[in-house]
């Protein structure tokens, strides 16, 4: 309903009726809008990176890592029209061995507790130097394998300043995956420029020593 539509004399009674409605027409668009936006959400999180396993060797030789959970954490975000809508993941566990001098022995394993699991299983951790490591592997979604390259960079190790014995070392990578070219959405809402097809997403760890 539009205000084209009313009736040239609409009494002024009607007019003030009708733009009660036009507004709830409108309240529900952007509820609506929103709802769409959380399902592709939910759906990336289901999908595209439910698990997540960056693993060299299944018998890692490298010294193991706990992840220190309150500060550490994996978020996305994908663009609805010009805004950034953000989300993160609450539930996601770890299985990191790393060590610089032995990349062979090192991985980095994260399963997110979501409806699903899909995985990224690396096939190699390359050092590219100044603190940064491509960790190369596929992804593989709905049963379909795509190559996928995560940066990684060590922001340091050293000991933990709270915890004496205790080291700690931190990561920081981003990422951006296209969603449409991952079989997630069918691209109906990027067509009209209303979400997104990249998703960007950031993976922030700090990891203390065993």
């Amino acid at each position: 309903l539009t205000w084209s539509e009313l009736p040239r004399t609409a009494t002024a009674a009607q007019r003030t009726g009708t733009d009660s409605v036009r507004n709830r027409l409108n309240r529900v668009s952007v509820i609506q809008q929103r709802g769409i936006i959380m399902k592709i959400l939910q759906l990336l999180a289901v999908t595209a990176i439910a698990t997540i396993a960056w693993a060299t060797s299944a018998f890692s030789a490298a010294p193991t890592w706990n992840l220190d959970k309150a500060h550490s954490g994996i978020y996305f975000s994908i663009d609805h029209i010009f805004s950034k809508v953000n989300g993160h993941f609450n539930e996601f566990n770890t299985d990191i061995a790393f060590d610089p001098a032995d990349l062979a022995g090192s991985k980095f394993d994260f399963e997110i507790q979501v409806g699903s699991i899909d995985t990224f299983k690396s096939s190699k951790i390359s050092d590219q130097g100044n603190g940064m490591y491509d960790v190369a592997g596929t992804l593989t979604i709905k049963e379909k394998d795509y190559n996928l390259t995560l940066p990684l960079k060590l922001e340091g190790i050293k000991e933990h300043p709270a915890k004496k014995g205790t080291d700690v070392a931190g990561f920081n990578g981003r990422v951006t995956i296209d969603r449409l070219a991952h079989g997630v959405g069918a691209g109906k809402f990027y067509d009209m420029g209303v979400v997104g097809k990249d998703v960007d997403v950031f993976v922030t760890l700090e990891v203390l020593s065993n």
